[in-house]
């Protein structure tokens, strides 16, 4: 997770956004973990969208917004309204791990088989390389 601000911000950890008003995308549950245990209930925005909390923080009406870098940096990029908006800070990593329903086991076994097989031609580590240098670049 990354927070983003229109000032210059010295955010280290979570508890550095004690005093400031945060908006996040409600729904994300490893954010509402945290920030409910750091800050007042008043002083935590839950909007519909990235793109609301953006526009809550590029009229002033929050101090940070939290969301994923990339996502982040999209919504920037793609919002001149937004140029003044940058990182401010790297919160922590969040590790996403993808899940099957049981009723789809057959499709999930499917799909184990042919990464196996990616794997054992080489295909898997070409394209997770591939995907790593874009991701690099980007940063």
């Amino acid at each position: 997770m990354a927070a983003f601000s229109t000032e210059p911000r010295n955010i280290e950890s979570w508890d550095d956004l004690r005093g400031l008003k945060v908006a996040y995308y409600r729904g994300r549950q490893n954010i509402t973990n945290v920030l409910d245990k750091v800050l007042a209930a008043e002083s935590i925005i839950r909007v519909s969208t990235d793109e609301q909390a953006f526009k809550l923080l590029a009229s002033k009406r929050v101090d940070i917004v939290v969301t994923t870098s990339t996502q982040g940096k999209d919504i920037i990029a793609g919002t001149p309204a937004l140029a003044e908006i940058s990182e401010v800070a790297k919160l922590d990593e969040t590790k996403i791990y993808a899940y099957m329903h049981k009723k789809h086991r057959l499709l999930a076994n499917k799909i184990a088989a042919t990464i196996e097989q990616m794997k054992a031609e080489g295909a898997f580590d070409r394209i997770f390389n591939q995907s790593q240098k874009q991701w690099e670049q980007r940063q």
